[in-house]
């Protein structure tokens, strides 16, 4: 009996080999296929979406209101508007301007990325606290838009969020009689949010981040509608608390795009198209916004090079960095100018620990009677250079500017899909500091990045630079730049 298994297993691998080879092909059913996409939709009508946020003096808008009702057509407060800023009476807090093509995926996120601690332990008295714990939260501004086209006529649809870091409080007297302005304890975030809601997706915590741009269906979007060629004032949001003097204006939102007619699109050839250069170009805010307001916005994907470089050679605008390099049509390039960031996450603080005394306990030990360690110890921290913490845990990020683009040459002429991306180390922010000769100096710290990115698909002509779409930056401090933004072109040639 024993000798009998080992000839019929044989047997049967014996027939298997001689199964007809077309066996090989058949589909294995405890093989789990992965999903099968549809192939992308050629990219539709050209577009353009613009976000001009103001800072306004809420008397000083209510006043203006009383004697101008409030129109669909927001274009004769907009000029208002703009005429109180250039007068020093509001402010230009940021603009968003994007480019693309209908169908296809159209973003800016500018993203502050503030690490705060949430947990602390008592140090004793004459020291701070030492946080044992941190969260990181992003701020700064995210938009998605598009082109729908329901009934046949096409609008415009965006969605925009504005997340900002009010302030910080740590709760203890010592510290606040002894921290910087800039130090990070427990934070005040508010958010600020332009959104049509899906209740499928939709949440209660008004802080909750938005659908990701990955999840969006652009082509059913799911954002606010917006007429196209007009000024339209999507929000305003009055300070949230009275009496705060660092909080006493309105935040107006200004949206105005433009669509492409469909025999207007004129797109180059990919024959001899074999390089690609990014270049980005810092530029006065007001300037461009006054440049822009007796414009479409989708003229600027061409015009606002000529404006940028008269703003150059006049020396009120210089290019901050330019990418090169060659490129296939249908292949996907990649360039990356980064360096490799290392910095700490965790510290370990400098104490001196005396033991006072140690016993034995009977305990029970997973049901099990056992015994125990006790120690009772005295923990004194240390004072002067000496209570320098030590890092223990570490991490890296990748700082600089990296772009991904694909050309593609279909019907309807060349089409550049990019995606760029900028990531900055701007300061440290502080957490803990320690007093060295009767200063108080940074003890935990961990470094405060910026990251931007614009994702478009643009219509190109070989040889022109093309706007990829202009953002904004945050200075060394976190605030956002209110004199300078940044515009990003292309060029395939």
């Amino acid at each position: 009996m024993i000798m009998k298994k080992p000839i019929v297993l044989l047997s049967l691998l014996l027939l298997a080999m001689a199964a007809p080879c077309s066996a090989d092909n058949a589909p294995n059913p405890f093989i789990k296929k992965p999903d099968g996409k549809p192939p992308a939709a050629p990219p539709g009508v050209s577009f353009a979406s613009l976000l001009e946020n103001i800072l306004v003096p809420p008397d000083l808008l209510d006043d203006w209101l009383q004697e101008h009702p409030m129109k669909e057509d927001a274009t004769e407060l907009r000029a208002a508007v703009q005429a109180w800023v250039v007068e020093g009476k509001a402010k230009l807090d940021h603009t968003v301007l994007i480019l693309g093509t209908a169908g296809r995926k159209t973003c800016s996120n500018l993203v502050l990325e503030k690490t705060y601690p949430t947990e602390f332990t008592p140090s004793g008295a004459g020291v701070w606290p030492m946080p044992t714990a941190f969260d990181t939260r992003n701020l700064g501004q995210d938009m998605q838009t598009g082109v729908s086209s329901a009934d046949d006529v096409p609008t415009l649809w965006s969605n925009a969020e504005f997340i900002e870091m009010v302030s910080s409080d740590s709760w203890q007297q010592l510290v606040e009689r002894t921290r910087q302005p800039n130090d990070v304890f427990l934070p005040h975030f508010r958010s600020k949010r332009i959104t049509k809601s899906d209740p499928a997706k939709s949440s209660k915590d008004p802080f909750a981040p938005p659908v990701p741009a990955s999840e969006i269906n652009f082509n059913n979007p799911p954002g606010l509608i917006f007429k196209p060629d007009f000024v339209q004032l999507a929000s305003r949001f009055d300070p949230v608390f009275e009496g705060n003097p660092n909080d006493n204006l309105s935040r107006l939102s200004f949206y105005r795009g433009s669509i492409a007619a469909p025999m207007q699109e004129k797109s180059g050839k990919a024959t001899d198209v074999s390089r690609l250069s990014v270049r980005t170009i810092r530029v006065p805010l007001l300037a461009f916004s006054s440049w822009l307001q007796g414009r479409s916005p989708l003229a600027a994907t061409t015009e606002s090079w000529e404006a940028a470089e008269g703003w150059r050679k006049a020396g009120k605008a210089h290019s901050i960095g330019e990418l090169f390099t060659r490129v296939t049509v249908g292949t996907k390039t990649t360039l990356e100018n980064v360096e490799k960031y290392i910095y700490p996450t965790e510290w370990e603080p400098m104490d001196e620990t005396e033991f006072l005394e140690r016993w034995e306990e009977g305990k029970k030990l997973e049901g099990k009677d056992g015994v125990a360690t006790m120690k009772r110890m005295k923990v004194t921290p240390l004072t002067g250079a000496d209570a320098a913490s030590l890092p223990t845990a570490f991490d890296t990020r990748n700082i600089g500017t990296s772009v991904n683009a694909v050309l593609s040459n279909g019907d309807q002429g060349l089409v550049l899909s990019c995606e760029w991306d900028r990531v900055l180390h701007l300061d440290d922010s502080v957490y803990h500091r320690i007093k060295v000769d009767e200063e108080w100096i940074p003890n935990v710290k961990m470094p405060l990045f910026s990251a931007t990115k614009l994702t478009a698909d643009l219509r190109m002509q070989p040889g022109q630079w093309t706007l990829l779409g202009e953002v904004c930056e945050f200075l060394k401090t976190g605030i956002l730049d209110r004199e300078h933004c940044l515009l990003v072109f292309v060029k395939v040639e």
